[in-house]
């Protein structure tokens, strides 16, 4: 499990690196919470 960013950020558009170097490829699940909104999605890493 990994944390990208955990603070408080303001209306607008951000962009984050995910490096997934040092994992395999595969099926992963990544969660976005935004106050009470919580949406996991599903990303395919292909090496």
């Amino acid at each position: 499990m990994a944390t990208l960013v955990d603070s408080v950020l303001y209306p607008g558009v951000y962009n984050e690196i995910f490096d997934g170097s040092g994992l395999s490829s595969g099926m992963y699940f990544y969660r976005i919470t935004a106050g009470t909104l919580k949406k996991t999605e599903k990303m395919t890493l292909m090496k």
